[in-house]
Formats: C-alpha cells, sequence, structure tokens
C-alpha cells in the first residue's frame, strides 16, 4: 500500500509540474498572440478601456472594504458627522491587500481615502483613489436598509448597478450618459469595442487563475500531494464546504467602591466614568465635596467701654493731713491712702456683689471699677452671629472721696479746702478712656474637603462559533469573516 501511494505521490508531482510548465507557456503564449489578434480584428480599439477599469476596479474594492469596515460602532451619529478610512487604514486592519495601477505601481495611502457623512436619512461615502498623477472619486449613497443583508449599511438599490459601469464608461470614453442621451453613436461604438477587449482579457486571465486554481488545491500546506484530496474545484458543485466564524464575546463586572478618599488639586484627580463598549477603560472614579468641620481657630469679640486710666500727675502745695486724687475735672481728696488706687488688687478696691452679664458693659467711674472676667456664650452655636455678653465683677474704692476743688490743669486748678499745714504733694490725675475688652474662644474651623473613590472592573472574554454549509468560494461568507474549516460532504 505505502508503495502505491509513493507511486502515486511522483506522479501527482509530475502531472503538478507538467501543469506548471504548460501554464507558464500558455501565459506567454497569451502575452504575444493576444496584441496581434486584437489589433488585427478591432484596430481602432481604446487601450485606457482596461487601464479605465483597472482604476475602477480598484475603487470598487475599497468601497466594498469600507462597506464590511463600516459596522455599527463605526457609523457617524449625528448628522453632518464624517468618518474617514485611508488605504493605509485599510492595509493595517487587514481590509486590503496593496492596491496598484495599471503600470504596477502602488496607489497613494494618504491620498487614497474613504469618508462617510451622516445625512438626514442615509449615509454619502465617498471614495478618491489617487495613482500616481491619476485621481478621481466616485460618490454613493448608503443606508441602513431592510435588504442589508450582510453588512450595517449599503448601497441604495437604484444605484447599486449602476454607477460602477457608468463611472467606467467615463472614464473609458468620456461622458456616456451624457452622449448617450444626445444620440451620439461614436461614444456607443466606443463603448462596445472597449467592452469586447476587456472581455477578452478578463477570460484569459479568468482561464489562469482557474488552472492555477486546480492545481495549488492538489497540494497541501506543506508542499506534498495529498491523493485523498479531489482536484478541487472542478467538482464543486457536487459539494458543500464548511465554513466557520469564531465570535468573541466580552462581559465584565464591576468590584465594589472603594472607601472616600480626601485629596488636593494638585493630585490631578479626575471623574472617569467607563463607556460600557470601551474595554480599555478598567477603572472609574467619583469625586464630591463635603462642607465639614476640619479643626479649630481662636475666636475673638470685643467690646468697647470706657475705663479708669490714670493719665498724668503733678506737684502742688496741698493740706498736710489728706491725700488728693484727681478724677476728670474733680480734685479728691481722702482721708485714706490713694497708693492703691490705680490697682483693684492693691487692696484698696472692694468686690461688690457676684459676676453680672452685660450686653452693653458698664463705665468706671472714680469710686468704681468694672473688671472682665469673660463672656456668656449660650446664645451661640458653633460660632457667634452677635457678639456675645461680657461678664464683670464690680469693685468699689473702699475710702471716702470728698470734692476739694475743680481741676483744669496741673497749673490751673480751684482748691476748696482749708487747712492749717501745707505739703508738697504728688497729686495722680484719672480720667475715663474709651477701650476694647476683648474675650477670645476655640471655635470649630469648616472648609470644603474633597474626596475621592474608585472602583475596577474585571473582563471575561468567551468564544463561539457560527458553522455554515456552503458551496465553494462563497464570497459573502468570507468576506463576513468565515473561513474554510478544511472539511466539505456531497451535495
Amino acid at each position: 500500500m505505502n508503495e502505491n501511494y509513493e507511486d502515486n505521490k511522483h506522479e501527482l508531482l509530475r502531472n503538478f509540474i507538467l501543469k506548471l510548465v504548460l501554464i507558464i507557456l500558455f501565459i506567454l503564449l497569451i502575452v504575444w498572440v493576444i496584441p496581434k489578434a486584437t489589433n488585427k480584428s478591432y484596430p481602432d480599439i481604446d487601450l485606457s478601456a482596461i487601464q479605465g477599469r483597472i482604476f475602477s476596479d480598484n475603487i470598487e474594492l475599497m468601497k466594498d472594504a469600507a462597506t464590511n469596515y463600516f459596522t455599527t460602532e463605526h457609523l457617524p451619529q449625528n448628522v453632518g458627522d464624517q468618518a474617514t478610512l485611508t488605504l493605509q487604514d485599510m492595509y493595517d486592519q487587514h481590509l486590503l491587500t496593496e492596491v496598484t495601477d495599471k503600470n504596477g505601481e502602488a496607489c497613494s495611502v494618504s491620498n487614497s481615502y474613504v469618508t462617510l457623512t451622516k445625512e438626514d436619512d442615509e449615509y454619502l461615502m465617498k471614495v478618491n483613489l489617487q495613482c500616481g498623477e491619476e485621481e478621481d472619486y466616485v460618490l454613493v449613497h448608503m443606508g441602513c436598509y431592510n435588504y442589508c443583508s450582510t453588512t450595517a449599511i449599503c448601497e441604495k438599490s437604484s444605484t447599486v448597478d449602476s454607477y460602477v459601469d457608468n463611472y467606467t464608461s467615463n472614464r473609458a470614453g468620456g461622458n456616456v450618459g451624457d452622449n448617450a442621451s444626445s444620440g451620439s453613436t461614436s461614444a456607443t461604438k466606443k463603448i462596445k469595442k472597449t467592452t469586447t477587449k476587456t472581455t477578452i482579457y478578463k477570460k484569459v486571465i479568468t482561464t489562469v487563475k482557474h488552472t492555477i486554481t486546480n492545481i495549488i488545491t492538489d497540494v497541501t500546506t506543506d508542499g506534498t500531494v495529498d491523493p485523498d484530496e479531489p482536484n478541487a474545484p472542478s467538482d464543486t458543485k457536487d459539494y458543500l464546504y464548511e465554513y466557520m466564524k469564531t465570535t468573541q464575546t466580552t462581559t465584565y463586572k464591576w468590584g465594589p467602591w472603594s472607601d472616600w478618599k480626601t485629596y488636593v488639586d494638585a493630585d490631578g484627580i479626575k471623574d472617569i466614568t467607563c463607556d460600557p463598549k470601551d474595554f480599555t477603560c478598567l477603572k472609574e472614579v467619583q469625586t464630591k465635596k463635603e462642607f465639614e468641620k476640619v479643626g479649630t481657630y481662636t475666636q475673638y469679640y470685643k467690646r468697647e467701654r470706657e475705663e479708669s486710666q490714670k493719665l498724668s500727675s503733678y506737684t502742688a502745695k496741698y493740706c498736710k493731713s489728706y491725700n488728693y486724687v484727681v478724677y476728670g475735672s474733680t480734685i479728691y481728696y481722702t482721708t485714706g491712702s490713694t497708693s492703691g488706687y490705680n490697682s483693684t488688687s492693691s487692696g484698696s478696691w472692694v468686690k461688690s456683689g457676684s459676676v453680672q452679664t452685660y450686653t452693653n458693659p458698664p463705665a468706671d467711674s472714680a469710686t468704681v471699677r468694672y473688671v472682665l472676667v469673660g463672656a456668656d456664650y449660650d446664645d451661640c452655636e458653633d460660632t457667634c452671629v452677635t457678639t456675645p455678653k461680657f461678664k464683670y465683677q464690680k469693685y468699689v474704692y473702699k475710702y471716702s472721696l470728698k470734692k476739694a476743688g475743680t481741676y483744669h490743669s496741673s497749673t490751673d486748678y480751684d482748691l476748696d479746702v482749708t487747712c492749717s499745714e501745707v505739703a508738697t504733694k504728688t497729686i495722680p490725675v484719672y480720667a475715663t478712656v474709651k477701650v476694647y475688652d476683648v474675650v477670645e474662644r476655640e471655635e470649630p474651623a469648616y472648609a470644603y474637603v474633597k474626596y475621592y473613590r474608585t472602583r475596577t472592573r474585571t473582563l471575561n472574554t468567551s468564544s463561539s462559533s457560527d458553522v455554515k454549509w456552503s458551496y465553494y468560494n462563497d464570497r459573502t461568507l468570507l468576506d463576513n469573516g468565515y473561513v474554510y474549516t478544511g472539511r466539505k460532504k456531497e451535495k
């Protein structure tokens, strides 16, 4: 059995080599014969028709690739929005192999492009192709019609069959539509000749392609002949071929939100909300501001009142047996000591009653002093809307003061007391002066505090396969992502 297999293998290899040699000879023969035959049969054939057809076929390839690319998520959403797909983009996404012009030169990858513009009820596709100095474009009206079976959008049915042929004819022989409508027979004749020559070339290319396909089908990927595989596709009408499309489905699950944390502007933290369809976004961020207590500070409150203060003193000859003090414009004398008159803690002053609360602090006098001991915050909350009430302890002078005269200045005064003996006295001068009594307390400090929290999501990707059986080289399936599995069955 192995010997038979080896014999068959060598025989198939010989057949393959023989066929390959015949193909090469056949191609050389075609290259030599066709120009002569066509020049004899059609002396006035315009070769630009074939060149124009190559250009239009390239535009058709770009249009088909763009139609497959513009799935629902790639479509422009709002009226006036435009999406662009360059020829380079098509290469990068493996939508097309290299597009070349009539001379075999590569077409421009940047100036060849497809734009899709959203209009009111449809889309306008512009397919622009530049190959060397040759550049042109076509406009195609697209939409999401009920007869779009394999793509998100397709052409309007009224334009599907006509625009490519019209475009090719225009490139080959001018504006055929205008010439035909005016009854020009030369345009019609030119189209017929172009069609005939194009058909010849297409038949040659199709025959060579078909022959090569038959030979390649007989050879496995490692270069050996598989004796169990029939010579496809000569019998494709008797078989159904298995196609498979694998689709990846991605789902996600969000984790719990983290605890709120504080941040400052310098941290650069911003809100992030992921689009459910954007699987590159794996983390969301939420921020907020709260007005809250951030510490304490010392708050001061003050009230104005009149307080006794020593302004100056002077010397004069007064009665030796009395002590003197000036308060305001009045000269007082006393039998007691005036050395402690300046301070309520000197022993010359005594408390009078308990501490009292005053909305408006009282004023001192010659025989009464008020000493600030605190404030009443009962009407305040965290802070005081108005100044709190102040608390004072009242003191009275424990010695009797009697009026002795009128004081104008240290050199101008009237003394009404008479005595038998005088002496030089130092007399202090007091008066009430407006001052501010101040109280303080620690109060809470409030400010806006910025917080943020995060959460992440986990992606789960699963694959599903769809299997279809169809005839050989089903372009509808192949263009929609289906691939051959290598299996086939009889119809």
